[in-house]
C-alpha cells in the first residue's frame, strides 16, 4: 500500500493549475502543507503493478496517436468541414466553429499562416 495526496480544490502556481482536484500526487512537502491547510487529504492506494504497467502502455500510446492526429489538425474559429466525397491522400483538417468550408487551396495554405481569433 502506498500512501498519495488527493486535492479537495485545484491549487494554481504561477497562474497555472499545478495540482488538479481530485487528482493524486507524491507525498512531498508542499504536497504535505496542503493536507494540513485542509487543500488535501492523504489517501491509501493500492497499486498493482501489473495494471499500472498496462495503463502507463495505454498512456503512452495515446500520447503518440494525440501527436501524430496534432499534425492533421489546424483549429480555427471560423468555417465548417463538409465531406466532398473525393478522396484526398494527405487530408488537410481545418474544424470551425462557424461559417463554411475553406477551398481546397486554403489547406495549401495552411501551415502558412495562422488564422486569428473571430470577434464581434
Amino acid at each position: 500500500m502506498t500512501k498519495l495526496v488527493r486535492f479537495n480544490i485545484n491549487f494554481y502556481a504561477d497562474g497555472a493549475i499545478k495540482y488538479a482536484i481530485n487528482m493524486h500526487y507524491a507525498q512531498t512537502e508542499e504536497t504535505l502543507r496542503c493536507v494540513a491547510l485542509g487543500q488535501a487529504e492523504l489517501i491509501e492506494v493500492t497499486v498493482a503493478i501489473g495494471r499500472a504497467q498496462e495503463l502507463a502502455d495505454k498512456a503512452r500510446k495515446s500520447a503518440a496517436v494525440a501527436v501524430e492526429r496534432a499534425n492533421e489538425v489546424f483549429p480555427t474559429r471560423v468555417g465548417m468541414n463538409r465531406a466532398d466525397g473525393r478522396c484526398r491522400i494527405s487530408p488537410c483538417g481545418v474544424p470551425h466553429t462557424r461559417g463554411d468550408e475553406p477551398k481546397t487551396q486554403a489547406c495549401m495554405t495552411v501551415a502558412l499562416a495562422c488564422s486569428p481569433h473571430a470577434w464581434g
